[in-house]
């Protein structure tokens, strides 16, 4: 039988962030929190989704930046990534992915651009993209 481990953290001034996964570990000394087996977190509209994820806490006990690997999704409404493995700060609202894939609104709301990366730099809670070593398609595949 599984049990989930439900997290929720309301940052003063801020979004909450839910966060649940089947096991976790906290290292109290270095304001680490350890999620694997499944992790699934979530801001507002923003999704993510892996294997396991590290999570740094600030001092007042919100979390800071996340680290995330193995089979990694990420979604809002508009957007749509998954990689082998993700860097972000919840504070900057910026993130960095490897291997990533990326389906983004391109001109019209029926169509998708579909990016394939080494590495995908987001600002602006994923609102800005920025690829390297990139291949860009707006083939049916990236459809909505």
């Amino acid at each position: 039988m599984l049990a989930f481990v439900i997290l929720l953290f309301l940052p003063a001034g801020g979004e909450a962030v839910r966060m649940r996964a089947p096991h976790k570990k906290f290292l109290l000394k270095r304001s680490i929190l350890l999620l694997w087996g499944g992790v699934r977190i979530e801001r507002g509209n923003l999704l993510f989704l892996a294997d396991a994820a590290c999570v740094e806490l600030d001092k007042a006990g919100s979390p800071r930046r996340l680290y995330a690997e193995g089979a990694v999704i990420i979604s809002d409404p508009k957007r749509f990534f998954c990689a082998d493995a993700i860097w972000y700060d919840f504070q900057k609202e910026t993130g960095v992915m490897r291997n990533a894939h990326a389906w983004l609104p391109f001109r019209t709301a029926h169509l998708r651009l579909h990016i394939s990366a080494k590495t995908v730099r987001t600002e602006d809670r994923l609102r800005v993209v920025e690829a390297e070593e990139a291949v860009a398609s707006d083939c049916l595949f990236g459809r909505a």
